[in-house]
């Protein structure tokens, strides 16, 4: 008899599996991080984000929009010509 995977236990696999990898560095939140920025880079809406990461407020979710517009002005300077 086994009992459910908990956060706890699936924080526990993200780390062995992100060490396995070469990531140690990298965390749980730094990919929840990821996913946010990568959505708003995309133009998903900033409700989908926010409603896909389980914020109940938008102004938590709007932190991804700001890293989005980093992101791609950091992208176009580095390819400028």
């Amino acid at each position: 008899f086994q009992e459910p995977l908990g956060a706890r236990g699936i924080q526990k696999m993200v780390r062995k599996y992100l060490k396995k990898v070469g990531l140690e560095r990298a965390s749980v939140h730094t990919l929840r991080h990821t996913f946010g920025a990568h959505h708003a880079v995309k133009g998903t809406s900033l409700k989908s984000i926010q409603q896909a990461m389980g914020h109940k407020d938008s102004r938590s979710t709007h932190i991804y929009i700001d890293l989005a517009k980093e992101m791609m002005d950091r992208e176009i300077l580095e390819n400028a010509l």
